[in-house]
C-alpha cells in the first residue's frame, strides 16, 4: 500500500494518537489517508518460518499447476486434510478422505527428489502455495514447508498434523485402487 505512487510521489505526514485505550498511526498523502491499530507485543523473526534446508522436492509441471488448484479448490469438504504420497514412481497423488469416507484422488506426473514425508495440508492453504509455484520444498511432515516458482519467488505453507497410521492408510488405500 505505502508503495503505491499516490503515497510515494508526494510528502507524507504520519500521525500517532490514542483513542480511548487504543493507539492509531495514520499516514496522509495528498487526499489518501491510510490509518491503522497498532498491535503490541513481540513478534517472530520471520526468517525462522522460512525452511533454509528443504532436501526433497516435489516439482510439476506448470502446465499442471491450473488445473491442480482448480482441484483442490472445488474440493467438496474444504476441512478436511488433501495428503500427499508418492507410491507411484513420477507421480504427486493428492488424495483427500472426508469423514463420511468418500475420498477424491488426483494424480499428476511429477519430478521427485530425495525421499519426500507423508505430508498432509489444509487444501485451500496449498492451493494458494500452488497459485505461487509448482515445486515443493519439504523436509518432514511438521516442519513449515516452501512452495517455490522458478522466478525465486515463493511461499511458506504448514502442513496439517496427521497420525503417520492415518496417512500410511490413506496411501495404502490409494495404492491398491491404482
Amino acid at each position: 500500500m505505502l508503495v503505491h505512487p499516490d503515497f510515494t510521489s508526494r510528502e507524507a505526514h504520519v500521525r500517532l494518537r490514542k483513542v480511548e485505550e487504543t493507539e492509531w498511526i495514520s499516514i496522509r498523502s495528498g487526499n489518501h489517508v491510510l490509518m491503522s491499530k497498532i498491535i503490541e507485543g513481540t513478534y517472530p523473526n520471520y526468517r525462522q518460518v522460512i525452511p533454509h534446508h528443504a532436501p526433497e522436492l516435489v516439482t510439476f509441471s506448470p502446465d499442471h499447476r491450473t488445473s491442480v488448484v482448480k482441484w483442490l479448490r472445488g474440493l467438496a469438504d474444504l476441512e478436511a486434510a488433501v495428503n500427499l504420497s508418492w507410491e507411484k514412481k513420477g507421480h504427486l497423488t493428492l488424495t483427500q478422505r472426508s469423514a463420511s469416507d468418500a475420498s477424491a484422488v488426483l494424480r499428476v506426473p511429477a519430478e521427485i527428489e530425495g525421499n519426500p514425508p507423508l505430508i498432509a495440508f489444509h487444501p485451500a492453504y496449498l492451493a494458494d502455495a500452488f497459485e505461487i509455484g509448482s515445486t515443493l520444498c519439504l523436509s518432514d511432515e511438521l516442519s513449515p514447508e516452501m512452495c517455490r516458482h522458478p522466478s525465486d519467488r515463493f511461499c511458506v505453507v504448514m502442513p496439517m498434523r496427521v497420525t503417520i497410521a492415518a496417512a500410511a492408510a490413506v496411501q495404502a488405500k490409494t495404492a491398491s485402487a491404482a
